[in-house]
């Protein structure tokens, strides 16, 4: 039972204290709204409950895209007690005793179901976790794919897989729009991909190199450790690429005094001093920090699979989810779905066309979860 039911009862005998009946009465009936409250707390002790541990911020988009795919799949008719919980590392905070009160929150609330977003949760939250009991895991994954690679039954998850397919698509596209007189084959469009060395950059560099293009030829895989790295990139990307994708660039360390906000505006304004072509991203902030248009998995389909599958143990009934390859087991899939966003302000500076449609959807995916694109 919340805690406004609690005040409420709590008042209320407050008031029966004070009111015009005797002692008798009075106590008679004080019983009777402590017995209605234990009742109201057991009751809601004893209905199934759901936790979700982020590993990042939750006034990130990628993390409010997630929450928007559980929060419209797990509402709140549906009498499951929903938690989450997100772990922060900005402004100094320490990752490691957050880590430790919600180890401790876990142990306390036994959730029904425990869905870990994102490598730092599924390490160091998920991991331990799947040892005794099921976990489900969905978004960006650590290097080794530690719980997906776990022999475990009681692991499942969605992964986030790049939509190389889109973004291939889109960037010829935009070629074609804004160069209608171009001689070439759109298959002889070199493509690009320039990020850092984090995580998140460590599946788009294996899925960039794995993927087979078909309108695009791809010339390579820039991995930059620091803001010298990266303008050094930008540089022969300028000279040899027709389009290029911005990967992830959060994990370059800033320097001075700059906050990592501040600090990424900085790297996306180096690329867009030095890249004329068209560009994509693979993040949406990114096109906070200036990028014209972002390509990237859709969030909300990885929050809305691991919330049916934590309906599924909790229920221990099948749901209907997503249909994957044949090729993939249904106990670890992989995003299908993509989110295309497009800075609005950027689009207009740099003088891009956009199909109406393309346009239409952008809007809507930044309304979902919550871009707000200078």
């Amino acid at each position: 039972m919340g805690n406004f039911a609690c005040i409420s009862i709590v008042a209320s005998m407050g008031t029966l204290m004070k009111a015009g009946f005797n002692n008798c009465q009075r106590w008679l009936i004080a019983a009777t709204l402590v017995f209605l409250w234990v009742s109201l707390a057991w009751t809601g002790a004893l209905r199934p409950s759901v936790l979700v541990v982020h590993s990042q911020d939750k006034t990130i988009p990628w993390t409010r895209g997630i929450n928007v795919g559980i929060d419209t799949t797990i509402t709140p008719i549906s009498n499951i007690r929903l938690h989450k919980s997100h772990i922060s590392t900005s402004n100094g905070a320490n990752p490691d005793t957050q880590i430790s009160r919600t180890q401790r929150f876990i142990k306390l609330w036994q959730p029904s179901a425990l869905i870990v977003v994102d490598d730092l949760a599924q390490t160091r939250i998920g991991l331990p976790y799947a040892a005794n009991k099921p976990v489900i895991y969905t978004g960006i994954e650590d290097h080794e794919r530690s719980l997906a690679s776990l022999q475990a039954s009681g692991v499942r998850g969605i992964a986030q897989r790049t939509p190389w397919d889109s973004i291939e698509h889109s960037l010829v596209r935009a070629v074609q729009l804004n160069a209608p007189s171009h001689k070439a084959s759109t298959s002889e469009l070199r493509i690009a991909l320039i990020s850092d060395t984090g995580p998140a950059a460590e599946e788009e560099a294996r899925s960039f190199e794995q993927h087979t293009w078909k309108l695009a030829k791809p010339i390579g895989v820039w991995r930059c450790k620091n803001k010298e790295q990266w303008i050094a990139a930008l540089h022969e990307i300028a000279e040899s690429a027709d389009i290029v994708v911005i990967g992830d660039y959060r994990y370059m360390q800033p320097s001075d005094s700059l906050n990592h906000k501040q600090w990424r505006r900085i790297l996306a304004q180096e690329a867009l001093d030095r890249l004329s072509q068209p560009i994509a991203a693979l993040s949406a902030y990114a096109l906070e920090d200036g990028i014209p248009m972002g390509i990237l998995p859709s969030p909300m389909e990885q929050g809305e699979v691991a919330a049916k599958m934590a309906l599924q143990q909790i229920s221990k009934h099948e749901i209907a989810i997503p249909k994957q390859p044949s090729s993939l087991s249904q106990q670890h899939l992989q995003s299908q779905h993509f989110l295309l966003l497009l800075n609005p302000a950027q689009v207009q500076r740099r003088h891009l066309k956009v199909d109406a449609l393309d346009a239409y959807y952008a809007r809507s995916s930044a309304r979902l979860i919550g871009v707000s694109a200078q």
